[in-house]
Parts: C-alpha cells; structure tokens; sequence
C-alpha cells in the first residue's frame, strides 16, 4: 500500500508540472481509486470504474461546456499545479496511516481495506481551488465575476454620439475557465477568447480584454447581422465599476464606448 501511495505521489508530481493536470488526473482516478473502492464495497470493479468515473468527469465538464480557457497575466498555474500535487501526496499518504491506525484500534475490516490514493485528494484539491480558493486575495487575481448594468454608446468617426443603447453584461469566472456574455434589446454576444491582468498603478484595479461573436435576435436580421468584436474593460479596486472600448467587424463595423456598474447579488 505504502509503495502504491508513493508511485501515485511521485507521478501526481510529474503530471501537475509537465503534462495536463486534468485528463490525467481522471486516468489515474479511474486506474487507482475504482479498483481499492470496489474491493471495499465489494462490489465489481467495472461497475464502480463506470459509476465514478461518469460522476466526476460530468462534475468537471458540465459546468464548463460554454466557457473557454483564459490567459491571467503574472500568474502562473503550473506553480499552482506543483504545489496542488505535492499537498495531494501529503494528505493522502497521512489519509492512508489513518485508516490504517483507525482498522488496527476498530478492528474494522471497512478500514482496512479503505485506500485514499493521491489522484482522489488531488481531484478534491484541485476543484476547491478552481471553484474558490483562487479568490483569496494572496494569489492576486482579479475576481470580476458578476452581472453588470451597461449603458453604452455608438460613436461617430469624429467621436459624437450616434446613439446610445442599454444591456446587461454577464461574466462567469472561475480559475481556468471563463465566459462574458452580453445581451441588449437588439443582440446578445458571448467571449471565445479573453485575457486578464491586474493593473499595478495607484489607482489599482484590473483590465480585461476578449474577442466575441453576435447574433442579432430574432426579428432583427433585417437590421443587423453575424458579426464579430473586440472589447478592453477596465475595472476600478472594487471591481464595482467599469470603462470599455469596443469596436465590431465583419459584418458590423462600429465602435464606441461603455459604461459598466456591478449589480448587487
């Protein structure tokens, strides 16, 4: 058992700092963690290979399926990765010697049998940091997750104000992934690329930039059309306010200015 902890420990540490933490995760989650289960359960060993392996793949993927993956400048996630792999060897090892000591002062065979590999804790560790403890203001990203109000402005070439519009921006974060979604009377828009960094200025705060595609809504396709866009917001320390720029193209070619205010949850 002890040689088995180890070689899951040493190989955790190899997956978090060369290869993809997630996909081989769940690989070694299926290969080390359903066989030690299903001798517990007593149950076959496909059956809970299955089970599982359908259970937390879904709670990995379903939550992501209209996000993408974004840059955070001056953070780096293979360093967070090492270290989530160096604490899941440590707590499992200490997991393993306590179901040991619990089955030899019970006399429990339940714990006996029971194996807490570095792949399970490393599954735990790692979804509580991509759902929360990446918020913590030592790690230093900006958490601008939230829905906000925006009243926004179409500008001329001379910079004047060709009309204004109002809408509702909606950003969906977590610590790999994110979405901004946008929607107005007229059209509504979603992120497909995005980067984020925090601004080391007096003033503080962060700045966003994403790509986006539009789709006008039903009943104004005769107005608009398909089209692509860029946007630059800048958010205040709070993360309560917001200045943008944005421009369309290829099929919209517009630009202008918005106003963003956060929304109390």
């Amino acid at each position: 058992m002890k040689s088995r902890t180890l070689a899951m420990g040493f190989g955790f540490l190899y997956i978090s700092v060369i290869k993809s933490p997630k996909f081989y995760m769940l690989m070694f989650f299926r290969r080390f963690f359903s066989l030690p289960l299903a001798k517990v359960l007593n149950q076959p060993h496909i059956e809970i290979t299955h089970t599982f392996w359908g259970q937390y793949h879904n709670i990995l993927t379903s939550e992501n399926f209209s996000m993408h993956d974004y840059a955070i400048f001056n953070h780096s996630r293979s360093f967070i990765g090492r270290y989530l792999g160096i604490a899941s060897f440590v707590f499992a090892s200490a997991l393993t010697s306590m179901f040991a000591a619990l089955s030899v002062m019970t006399g429990t065979a339940l714990f006996a049998g029971a194996s807490i590999t570095s792949a399970l804790v490393y599954l735990g560790l790692h979804f509580i940091f991509n759902r929360f403890a990446w918020k913590m203001k030592w790690f230093e990203i900006p958490d601008i997750s939230g829905v906000w109000s925006v009243r926004g402005e179409t500008l001329n070439d001379d910079g004047t104000v060709r009309f204004n519009w109002e809408g509702e921006l909606d950003i969906y974060q977590n610590w790999e992934k994110i979405v901004i979604s946008q929607e107005t009377k007229q059209s509504e828009s979603k992120s497909y690329t995005a980067t984020l960094a925090k601004l080391n200025t007096n003033k503080g705060g962060s700045i966003l930039h994403y790509s986006y595609k539009n789709s006008p809504k039903t009943g104004e396709y005769h107005e608009l059309q398909n089209h692509t866009g860029y946007c630059e917001i800048k958010f205040d320390e709070d993360a309560k306010q917001g200045v943008a720029a944005y421009f369309n193209s290829n099929g919209r070619r517009t630009f202008g200015k918005m106003y963003l205010t956060k929304k109390e949850a």
